[in-house]
């Protein structure tokens, strides 16, 4: 027995698979042919893009609408819960801080509500000048 005998680098298997009734083999495509598959694939991305815009606009409200939607929100929550903080109210009412404050620094200003300590409150029918 000889020392330089070595596994061989590559098995080759006796039988090679033959393509399955169900495989599909393509013809060369010409440029043509080509480019006219690749502008269909795009005409099909665009329609996608348009589905998948629309979607987004039903479900991200424009910041306008989100504002005027916050303060009947923000007046029920200040009903029910006199002096809460603008985070707890912008948990409870499901809207991004920044939009809390923007609409309680507008209801501020339009003598609606007031600070209560570290929260807000609905002013009184009275109050104030």
């Amino acid at each position: 027995m000889s020392a330089c005998t070595a596994a061989p680098l590559l098995t080759i298997p006796s039988t090679v698979p033959s393509p399955s009734r169900h495989s599909r083999v393509e013809p060369a495509l010409t440029a043509a042919a080509l480019a006219a598959r690749l502008r269909n694939r795009l005409d099909e991305l665009d329609a996608e893009r348009g589905r998948i815009a629309e979607a987004l606009r039903v479900l991200e409200p424009a910041p306008g609408r989100r504002r005027r939607q916050a303060r009947p929100t923000l007046l029920e929550a200040l009903r029910t819960s006199p002096g809460a903080r603008r985070s707890m109210l912008a948990l409870v009412c499901g809207l991004p801080m920044t939009s809390v404050s923007a609409e309680l620094d507008t209801l501020a200003e339009a003598r609606i509500v007031e600070r209560d300590g570290l929260g807000w409150r609905l002013r009184e029918a009275g109050t104030g000048g």
